[in-house]
């Protein structure tokens, strides 16, 4: 074979071998841009719900602090049906938050205990409120814990003890019903 087709063949090669290469290396780059962009839209949808969350914790944690005056003011009557309110609409915006399947379950568990001391308890309205208000501070550390990236804290004394006692009352006949008004 002449020297002038095997050098035009090797450069045909090499031209083949490179071209490959690039695209091997673009289809590499464009999918690692597309997980981070996908990475960057959870992770901003995560900070979006959960700054809504906190929100819905701030204006319950507000509502509760109204609630514990003698005098509550006539726009926070109801105030249960309007702190139930709340307590929706956190978890509502918990269940939204993409990955966050263990703070979903801590908040749900802390707000659920928060209600239950509310039915269970034959305190007055202004202690009552200020129970529930403890969980909702435990709640707003949970969800700050999580959009920080820290680990989440451990249950309070306080819930942990509440949850054992909860767990005690439940097994026994004639206890308080959480979705009783």
């Amino acid at each position: 074979m002449e020297p002038e087709i095997v050098a035009a063949l090797w450069g045909f090669g090499g031209t083949i071998a490179g071209s490959a290469v690039t695209l091997v290396a673009t289809a590499m780059t464009l999918k690692r841009q597309a997980k981070d962009a996908k990475q960057t839209r959870t992770e901003d949808r995560a900070k979006e719900v959960g700054e809504r969350a906190l929100g819905h914790l701030y204006a319950l944690r507000r509502h509760l602090t109204e609630c514990r005056a003698p005098n509550v003011p006539q726009a926070n009557e109801p105030w249960l049906k309007i702190s139930r309110q709340h307590i929706d609409d956190v978890s509502m915006a918990i269940r939204l938050m993409p990955e966050a399947q263990e703070l979903q379950k801590r908040v749900d568990e802390v707000l659920e205990l928060g209600e239950y001391r509310l039915v269970a308890s034959e305190a007055s309205r202004p202690m009552k409120a200020q129970n529930l208000q403890s969980y909702v501070g435990e709640a707003i550390d949970l969800v700050s814990a999580f959009m920080t990236g820290t680990a989440l804290p451990r249950p309070s004394l306080q819930v942990r003890s509440h949850k054992q006692q909860q767990q005690r009352e439940v097994s026994q006949p004639g206890s308080p019903d959480i979705d009783a008004p």
